[in-house]
């Protein structure tokens, strides 16, 4: 008769390290960096699908910080003149400078639209927008593809999103867990490389 011992002490190894890496991420707050907030970049890169999202990127060019924003994963009902129609905040935004990617489904995705628009307008130095919560990933899949481009990160905070929330915990382990498995996929693909 096999023995469960082994095999109880892995699950439970595991699952402890799982806790653990959980305890990390969600204690620590997204990679920020106050102490660049005001300085210029060639372009804002904004991931949608989150609170306030497109706005913040919005306001960087509005306010001169940026050349460029690149808005990546739209909605395909949305145009620029639909997106200009919604801004209501001063200073108006400038004439120019939009472009809206509608291919990008994820964070994945996201990544590879930027980095070819940004290998396509010669960008150096960027702003990355998306909300707290997916900072972290949103960083990794994006350096893992263009490691020497300058990234200032700007995680937006949906104050809804409370500790208290069911939908903060959903979303923190929903986050953590394809943070975990993306994490694991570019090491293997790594060490395929080097193989």
């Amino acid at each position: 008769m096999m023995n469960a011992k082994p095999i109880i002490f892995i699950v439970l190894f595991l699952l402890a390290l799982w806790c653990a890496g959980f305890a990390a991420v969600t204690i620590h707050d997204a990679p920020s960096a106050p102490s660049r907030a005001l300085e210029k970049t060639d372009a804002v890169i904004v991931f949608t699908g989150g609170y306030d999202r497109i706005n913040t990127g919005l306001r960087f060019l509005a306010n001169q910080k940026t050349k460029k924003i690149l808005i990546s994963g739209v909605h395909e009902n949305i145009d620029e003149s639909a997106l200009r129609s919604f801004w209501k905040e001063q200073p108006a935004l400038p004439q120019c400078c939009i472009t809206l990617d509608y291919n990008a489904q994820t964070t994945r995705q996201n990544a590879i639209e930027s980095a070819e628009w940004m290998e396509k307008n010669n960008i150096r130095t960027i702003r990355l927008v998306t909300s707290d919560y997916h900072m972290r990933r949103a960083l990794m899949e994006l350096t893992a593809i263009s490691p020497d481009i300058d990234i200032i990160p700007v995680p937006v905070q949906d104050n809804k999103n409370a500790p208290t929330t069911f939908k903060f915990w959903s979303l923190s382990i929903g986050e953590y867990n394809k943070l975990l498995y993306r994490f694991l996929t570019l090491q293997i693909g790594q060490l395929k490389e080097l193989s």
